[in-house]
């Protein structure tokens, strides 16, 4: 035990208003601290009944055993002759008997009023490498009040239920807001929800798996919420060595939008493909599409002749000052036989609008240095143009022929 005790007094008979006494006192034990100090002042300073007078306090103890952490602390100041009395104390313990837990509590006193109080509780429950955790926020004051509560369970190695309790009032209203979150990781597979509502009220719901397999992905998600109807989601991936595919779709009560893309490269016959391709539905009025495909393709492959040709396709429905439909189609030919290359290609503009154009390449074997290039162009008009117009558009193509040395 460790005891200080302190006096001191200024007594002035010419400068009265200076006059004063200080007494502190301060204890130490295994235990517990204590400090006090005690100020008299003015004219009656040395007076028992005297009003004006400041009172100071601290304390501190400490009750912890083997298997309990027990800690308190209080600071209190009282002026009399302002009739201010404050007081402020907090305490904390931790237990580890049975299961983890811990409780925090802070108070605020000023004149018989108490402005703030919080306290915060923990509990951990774990067992066999299972979480189950467990705690609770407290806070009051004059503008808000506010209690929160959460658990945390692990019913098996790959499972987990987190749900949350909010509670607030005064500046703003909330009553028993509940938010659960439920995961589920397995080895392929993962599954996760979401679910925020009160007792009178479902402000979101939404939830989604995944499953992972082998060059393999599938994501499917759901939402709905206070502010929109029910959203449904869906991804779908595969990635193959020869095949890879790609599809979103999202979709609502009214409205539904699908982007596909896929490539495929296949070896018998030789043939590459791609496609990409995008839908968007308003059930009010017809689909929206955007397509837009190519292939290459190897048609022959032979001693004296090879051949190969390609597409490419792209349309879409907007009224904007570009092609809205766009086929493309080019050949390519080597004529061992004929001693000749030949590229031919046809262009399709909106469906309507055909151009075919044919350039070849021809050789002598017996004479490498003597060569000759044909071209040859055709353009077709849609039937809905003027005769006058066809007629000069007939004569157009031609058949140009040189010899070079």
């Amino acid at each position: 035990m460790y005891k200080l005790d302190i006096a001191h007094e200024f007594h002035c008979m010419q400068t009265p208003t200076y006059n004063h006494k200080v007494h502190m006192k301060h204890e130490v034990s295994a235990s517990w601290v204590s400090s006090q100090m005690e100020v008299n002042y003015g004219k009656h300073w040395d007076e028992i009944n005297n009003k004006k007078k400041l009172l100071i306090s601290q304390t501190f103890k400490n009750s912890s055993s083997s298997s309990l952490v027990n800690y308190f602390m209080e600071f209190t100041m009282q002026v009399l002759e302002k009739q201010v009395n404050y007081r402020t104390q907090l305490q904390h313990s931790h237990s580890s008997q049975v299961y983890l837990q811990s409780s925090t509590n802070f108070e605020v006193q000023y004149n018989n009023h108490v402005p703030f109080v919080a306290g915060l509780q923990w509990k951990d429950a774990s067992r066999n490498g299972l979480k189950k955790w467990e705690g609770q926020l407290n806070i009051d004051t004059p503008w808000l009040y506010l209690y929160a509560a959460h658990k945390l369970h692990q019913s098996q190695r790959s499972a987990y239920l987190l749900t949350v309790e909010l509670t607030t009032g005064k500046a703003f209203s909330i009553k028993n807001l509940i938010v659960e979150l439920v995961y589920k990781d397995q080895v392929n597979e993962k599954e996760g929800k979401v679910h925020i509502y009160t007792p009178a009220t479902t402000y979101l719901q939404a939830s989604t798996f995944n499953h992972l397999g082998r060059n393999v992905l599938h994501s499917y998600s759901e939402m709905i919420s206070l502010w929109n109807q029910l959203v449904k989601n869906e991804v779908h991936l595969e990635n193959n060595e020869r095949d890879k595919f790609l599809c979103f779709k999202i979709k609502s009560t009214k409205q539904e939008f699908n982007f596909t893309a896929s490539y495929q490269n296949l070896p018998m016959p030789k043939k590459t493909n791609f496609s990409v391709k995008t839908v968007w539905r308003d059930y009010k009025s017809l689909p929206v599409m955007l397509h837009f495909e190519g292939q290459i393709e190897e048609l022959k492959k032979e001693k004296m002749i090879y051949q190969k040709r390609g597409t490419l396709h792209f349309r879409h429905p907007f009224k904007v000052p570009i092609l809205q439909s766009f086929l493309l189609w080019e050949t390519f030919t080597v004529d061992k036989k004929q001693k000749h290359y030949c590229m031919e290609t046809k262009v399709l503009i909106n469906g309507v609008e055909e151009t075919v154009q044919t350039l070849t390449l021809g050789y002598q074997p017996e004479n490498p240095y003597v060569s000759y290039v044909r071209i040859s162009c055709n353009l077709t008009y849609p039937k809905s143009q003027q005769m006058s117009d066809l007629l000069y558009i007939s004569y157009v193509p031609c058949i140009f022929s040189q010899t070079f040395f």
